[in-house]
């Protein structure tokens, strides 16, 4: 903000301030959600194995497993663009230069934090998802053995 802004500046300048305060930034609050999500879905396969309670058919691990690893492509893709956002861009002044700023933000951010913790955490549910495929191999030879004592 300059000495001669204008109240309208000034008070885009603040609302950009609180929202970044209360965000922790413009780009966590969207991708923290995304990584809430896999740690709470991770920890669902978890419990559900854990209790003997999941038993899921090899094709769909597979199909699930193959789903998270495109998806960790994408994000691969994603790290090694994210440092053209991170390039500080002269915009001109006042507000270019904050949306300079954002943009810089968002692409340090994706790089740096957002997209190495989507992949541990794409990598932490990967791990219960292959845990489900011997509960699976479990049953069935459970199932087996039953129908043999018959």
């Amino acid at each position: 903000m300059t000495a001669q802004s204008s109240p309208q500046e000034s008070s885009q300048a603040y609302a950009f301030e609180q929202y970044n305060e209360q965000s922790g930034g413009p780009f966590m609050g969207f991708m923290t959600g995304g990584i809430s999500t896999i740690i709470a879905a991770t920890k669902s396969i978890a419990a559900a194995n854990e209790a003997g309670a999941l038993a899921t058919d090899p094709h769909a691990i597979d199909s699930a497993i193959k789903k998270l690893d495109e998806f960790q492509g994408v994000l691969e893709k994603i790290q090694r663009r994210s440092h053209v956002l991170a390039v500080k861009t002269p915009l001109g002044g006042g507000y270019a230069d904050q949306v300079a700023g954002v943009n810089q933000e968002v692409g340090q951010l994706a790089r740096t934090q957002v997209v190495p913790d989507l992949n541990k955490a794409i990598d932490a549910l990967k791990a219960e998802i292959e845990k489900s495929r011997k509960s699976y191999h479990n049953v069935e030879a459970a199932h087996s053995d039953t129908f043999n004592k018959l």
